[in-house]
């Protein structure tokens, strides 16, 4: 390892350490096709996401009790003329979904860093285990967590057509 790959190491961790203030307790890559994947990792009470995606459009990132948007909890972020952005929705059902604070509830999905380079786009993003959103937000809870994800191809938030999915993901074990 070199002096600048050790000096990396021990920067991220320092980092990660300082803004989350605990060692990582679990982590993981979950790949879910050739165009998006994510590694995940919890601290305390806290969900650390980064996603990369192979759009230079919006993505989507969310958890659902039945891996759709039913009731679904989720943030969509990108990159728009430089600039990141990330927003917190749910949606009661497949459709157009609701950003939380424009009906009463809290952002949480909190956005640390995006970047867009060569038709891929990368965030980073963390959200806690239970927001108390109680009314727009899902529990990350033990056992199996459906994970919904979708991308469009441009900044335009609108239908994502075949590019989305879900998959069963388990952030606390039983």
């Amino acid at each position: 390892m070199t002096k600048s790959n050790m000096f990396s190491l021990v920067l991220s961790t320092t980092i990660l350490c300082t803004v989350f203030g605990a060692t990582l307790r679990r982590e993981q890559r979950v790949v879910v096709n050739d165009d998006y994947q994510f590694d995940w990792s919890i601290s305390e009470d806290i969900l650390m996401i980064t996603v990369t995606a192979g759009t230079a459009g919006y993505v989507g990132f969310g958890v659902s009790p039945e891996g759709n948007m039913n009731n679904a909890d989720q943030c969509v972020f990108g990159v728009q003329n430089g600039s990141p952005y990330l927003n917190d929705y749910h949606s009661q059902k497949a459709g157009f979904p609701t950003i939380d604070t424009d009906v009463g509830g809290t952002s949480d999905w909190i956005l640390i860093e995006a970047s867009e380079t060569d038709g891929t786009t990368t965030a980073t993003f963390t959200r806690k285990l239970i927001t108390g959103d109680v009314n727009f937000d899902q529990p990350i809870l033990s056992g199996i967590t459906k994970v919904i994800w979708a991308f469009g191809f441009s900044d335009s938030f609108e239908y994502h057509g075949t590019a989305a999915g879900s998959v069963d993901v388990v952030f606390i074990e039983e």
